[in-house]
């Protein structure tokens, strides 16, 4: 007994241990539960580090408090939920790219949305989590009546009251003004151009006459889907530098809403001929924007100057917005679970233009050219270089903003322009060794030719390789973005817009052991009628022995890689 007594007054001597074991036992439990909530909220979200996460927890936290009054109208139904997984993104915009993209039998590549947490790169300037809680919407509008009325409500439906700030309506000189359909109404300002002045100076007028933290700029015939704002609010308080565009859907004018099953399209790249492509990856940069949809901080606006008052009517201030931003120290983001459907030009005269031309467009690139191209302007058609007018207004922001030269664009999105072919290292002929002949360019596509023939007998390699993400998986026009493509029994070999990604697996070509292997029919090229077309590579082995020959460094790469020197980018 006096044993037992022992034994058991030496484990009641550690009783007071119990409640400090459950104590630690407790509080690692919990931690370990908050963990694992921060890790799936924020998987895939590349996460810099844990200060950066609080801050996007307490800024959703804040934003989600001072929305108390709108909780109804921005809780998530099935729909808007699913929403957020953005549908696969085409090569061009609208009904025209999906009969293109059939006809070509290629896709683009399908984007992920980027997690809810995304963090945004270090910047110099970042927002705060009391940033950027109220947006106005700017709506250049001419004679578009019922649709501005109809764009309106869906703007004032689809947003929460607390952070809808206005919808600013610039009336831009239509016969009837749009006071009489739009006057009066809550939310809605109406300001007027007597005269048409172009969607430029629209833009500029509205948003100049904003007064909340951020600037949504739309086309006149849209409607934003339910937590549109969400987003666009959020990375842009993550840096008050960053501009954010939209995914991009197609509109139903018949009802006004998005289509189902609805492509995306969010981001373009610059081509040489100063224009813009659509295409897509997983990346949340946009290198350029389209134009008709995007969002920015009030004070970004005020910093850079806005549009470009002397450009006229629409065209090539996408361009000149995108380069303004890249490379004068902001950014360009996408933000995929906010949808904005649009009305593209199908062909439906209910679709058609309305605003009416208030000048050429040819100035408004040629600006673009003189303004940020440097000594790239070589590579733009004649007809745009040195004729931009006075560009000192440019050169007044570009030593205020400390702007850097184009190179430095290029070298930033060189996963395009490197990686994707369009600098190439080298330009090449084609020879078919038997015959003596080159393939040579025949308008609608590759043909056999004389090899005396100079322009129009150039190649070079395009695309990114799919598995590697590096070049090359295509064949195209050397001085233009054209690649080899689908083949028909009539003409052979077509010409495609280049799917810079490689997901299009019509234009992976490849010239290997003296062949032309078409690599998504595991077939080879053949020539019949000077034309190439598809054949088994047997035969195709006993008929030809294709080499490249007169290969030379093209002068695109010759400027860029100068450039890159001179900024010490190599």
């Amino acid at each position: 007994a006096a044993m037992r007594r022992r034994k058991g007054g030496g484990f009641f001597k550690y009783l007071f241990l119990v409640p400090l074991v459950a104590v630690v036992f407790l509080t690692y439990n919990y931690w370990a539960v908050i963990e694992e909530t921060l890790r799936v909220n924020t998987a895939g979200s590349h996460v810099k580090d844990r200060s950066e996460l609080s801050e996007q927890v307490q800024f959703e936290s804040a934003f989600l408090l001072s929305n108390k009054t709108a909780a109804a109208a921005t809780a998530e139904p099935a729909d808007v939920a699913s929403a957020r997984q953005p549908a696969a993104p085409v090569a061009a915009a609208g009904a025209q790219a999906g009969a293109a993209v059939a006809q070509s039998g290629g896709a683009g590549a399908v984007a992920q949305a980027p997690a809810a947490g995304a963090a945004a790169p270090a910047a110099e300037a970042r927002g705060s989590s009391t940033c950027c809680r109220t947006i106005s919407v700017v709506l250049p509008c001419a004679e578009e009546r019922e649709y501005a009325v109809r764009t309106v409500e869906s703007i004032i439906a689809n947003t929460p009251d607390d952070v809808l700030d206005q919808v600013v309506v610039v009336d831009d000189g239509s016969q009837k003004p749009l006071s009489n359909l739009l006057g009066g109404r809550r939310k809605v300002k109406v300001m007027r151009h007597d005269q048409t002045m172009g969607i430029m100076r629209s833009r500029k007028t509205g948003a100049d006459a904003v007064t909340s933290d951020v600037i949504a700029l739309f086309d006149c015939h849209v409607a934003p889907q339910p937590g549109w704002h969400v987003e666009i609010l959020r990375l842009i308080s993550q840096n008050s530098k960053r501009m954010v565009v939209p995914m991009i859907t197609d509109l139903d004018i018949d009802t006004w809403t998005q289509k189902p099953n609805s492509a995306g399209n969010v981001k373009c790249w610059l081509t040489w001929d100063v224009d813009f492509k659509w295409f897509n990856d997983p990346s949340p940069e946009v290198p350029i924007m389209s134009g008709g949809l995007l969002a920015l901080s009030r004070d970004w606006w005020a910093q850079t100057g806005g549009y470009d008052k002397e450009m006229r009517g629409w065209g090539g201030e996408n361009l000149d917005q995108s380069l303004r931003s890249w490379l004068c120290g902001g950014e360009i983001y996408s933000a995929l679970s906010s949808q904005v459907a649009h009305m593209w030009r199908t062909g439906d005269s209910r679709t058609a233009a309305r605003y009416r031309s208030s000048g050429g467009k040819t100035s408004n690139f040629a600006r673009v050219v003189d303004a940020w191209f440097g000594p790239f302007a070589e590579l733009a058609p004649q007809h745009l270089r040195g004729r931009g007018g006075d560009i000192s207004e440019y050169r007044a922001i570009q030593e205020r903003l400390q702007c850097k030269p184009f190179v430095h664009f290029l070298h930033r999105f060189r996963s395009i322009y490197i990686d994707g072919g369009i600098i190439a290292k080298e330009w090449f002929r084609i020879r078919d060794e038997k015959t003596g002949k080159c393939i040579i360019n025949g308008g609608s596509g590759p043909r056999m030719g004389a090899c005396t023939v100079d322009r129009g007998s150039w190649w070079r390699r395009a695309n990114r390789q799919v598995a590697t993400g590096q070049c090359c998986s295509g064949i195209s026009v050397a001085e233009v973005d054209n690649c080899w493509d689908y083949t028909d029994t009539s003409r052979g070999v077509h010409f495609y817009g280049c799917d810079i990604t490689g997901q299009n697996g019509n234009q992976q070509y490849r010239l290997q052991d003296g062949l032309l292997h078409k690599d998504l029919t595991h077939r080879c090229l053949v020539v019949r009628n000077e034309y190439l077309m598809e054949d088994d590579c047997k035969v195709a082995r006993e008929q030809h022995i294709f080499s490249t020959v007169d290969a030379k460094e093209p002068r695109p790469h010759q400027i860029y890689t100068k450039a890159l020197q001179d900024e010490h980018l190599a």
